[in-house]
C-alpha cells in the first residue's frame, strides 16, 4: 500500500471494519529542493514513521521510504541531493531505534515516485510505475537495510578497501591576505580548527562566527596565542542561520574569503531548519570569492543515525551531501 492508504486502513481496522494490516507501506516524501521546505519535510517524515512505528495494529507492517537522487553510487560526479539526502539520516536514525522495520530505497530520477504502487502485486517489465514497485519488490524481498536501484540493477552499501596513495595530493593554498571564516567559532572544535588552519595551512586572518561569543577571558586568549603565529583573529556574534547577520558581518570584512568552515554543533536547541540554513547561506554567501577551501564540519549521525534525534542526523547528511554537491560543481 501507499502511505496515504495507511491512516484510513488503520483507522477502519480500529473501527472493526476487519481490514488486515498491510504487509508492506511505501512512502515516497515529496522534495521540493527548496531550503526553506526542509523543516517541515524532516519533522513530518520523522513524526509520520514515527507513529505508525509505535503503532501496535502496525507491530507486523515494514515500511519502505522511496527517494531520488538521495545516494551517490558512482563517481564524484554523481552527487546527491541535500534535501533528499537528509531523508536518509531521519530514517538511519527510526532504523537504529527500530530494527528490521525500514527499508531505504533509491531509485532512478526517471521513475515516478508519485504514483501508486502495490509492492505485493507488480512485476518487472511493464511499464515506468511498474519497474519502480519490482525495484521496491526485490529491496524488500532480498531483506535489506538500504538500497539503491539504477537502471533495473540493485545496489547495496558495503565497506571496501580504500587505497591510499603513495603520495597525497597537494594541500589547498590559502592565500595570506585572505579571510578564514568559521562558524561555531566559540566551539572546542571551533577553535581547534582555527588553531590548525594557522598552523598547516599560513592561514593569516580568521574570523570566528558564533552565535554567542566566547568569553571574554578565552577570546583573549587565542587572539594573543595565535598572533604568536603570525594570525589576525576577529570574532563577530552571528549565527549564519540568519542571511541578513552573515551578509551584514561578512560585507563589513576587506578582505576576499579564502577559506570558509561550517562547524555542526548538535545542540538540543538546533533544529534542523536553523542548521539547513546556516550551511546553506554560508556556502552561497561565500561561493562568488571562490574559496580554496570550503569545509563542513558533522559527526557520523548522518551514516549510523542518531536514535532520538534524527533531526541531528538529517543535517549531517545535508552537510555531507551539499559538499558533494559542490564537489561535483568542480568547486572547492
Amino acid at each position: 500500500l501507499v502511505a496515504d492508504s495507511v491512516d484510513g486502513l488503520v483507522t477502519d481496522a480500529a473501527g472493526g471494519g476487519g481490514r488486515p494490516a498491510p504487509d508492506v507501506v511505501v512512502v515516497a516524501p515529496p522534495v521540493a529542493g527548496l531550503p526553506e521546505a526542509g523543516q517541515d519535510l524532516v519533522d513530518g517524515l520523522a513524526a509520520r514513521l514515527g507513529g505508525w512505528l509505535a503503532d501496535d495494529r502496525l507491530a507486523g507492517t515494514k515500511f519502505v521510504v522511496a527517494t531520488t537522487g538521495a545516494v551517490a553510487t558512482g563517481t564524484e560526479a554523481d552527487a546527491p541531493e541535500p534535501l533528499s539526502a537528509a531523508l536518509w539520516g531521519v530514517v538511519r536514525s527510526l532504523q537504529a531505534a527500530c530494527p528490521g522495520r525500514l527499508t531505504l530505497v533509491d531509485v532512478d530520477a526517471d521513475v515516478d515516485l508519485d504514483m501508486d504502487v502495490d509492492v505485493e502485486g507488480v512485476r518487472a517489465g511493464e511499464g515506468d510505475g511498474d519497474r519502480r514497485g519490482a525495484a521496491l519488490r526485490r529491496a524488500v524481498e532480498n531483506g535489506h537495510d538500504q538500497a539503491a536501484v539504477r537502471t533495473g540493477v540493485l545496489l547495496v552499501p558495503r565497506l571496501t578497501r580504500v587505497s591510499v596513495p603513495a603520495e597525497p595530493g597537494p594541500a589547498p593554498v590559502l592565500d595570506p591576505d585572505g579571510l578564514v571564516v568559521i562558524t561555531g567559532g566559540d566551539t572546542a572544535r571551533g577553535t581547534a580548527l582555527a588553531r590548525h588552519l594557522v598552523a598547516g595551512y599560513g592561514a593569516r586572518n580568521l574570523l570566528l562566527l558564533s552565535a554567542n561569543g566566547l568569553p571574554e577571558e578565552a577570546a583573549a586568549a587565542l587572539r594573543s596565542e595565535l598572533a604568536h603565529d603570525g594570525a589576525q583573529v576577529s570574532m563577530a556574534v552571528c549565527d549564519p542561520a540568519d542571511r541578513a547577520a552573515l551578509d551584514s558581518v561578512l560585507d563589513a570584512q576587506d578582505r576576499p574569503v579564502t577559506a570558509a568552515v561550517h562547524i555542526e554543533e548538535p545542540g538540543p536547541e538546533r533544529s534542523f531548519g536553523t542548521s539547513l540554513r546556516g550551511m546553506t547561506h554560508l556556502e552561497e554567501r561565500t561561493r562568488r570569492a571562490d574559496p580554496a577551501l570550503f569545509v563542513v564540519v558533522t559527526s557520523a549521525a548522518g551514516v549510523l543515525g542518531s536514535p532520538g534525534r534524527p533531526d541531528r542526523a538529517a543535517a549531517d547528511q545535508f552537510g555531507e551531501a551539499l559538499v558533494r554537491r559542490r564537489r561535483a560543481l568542480g568547486l572547492a
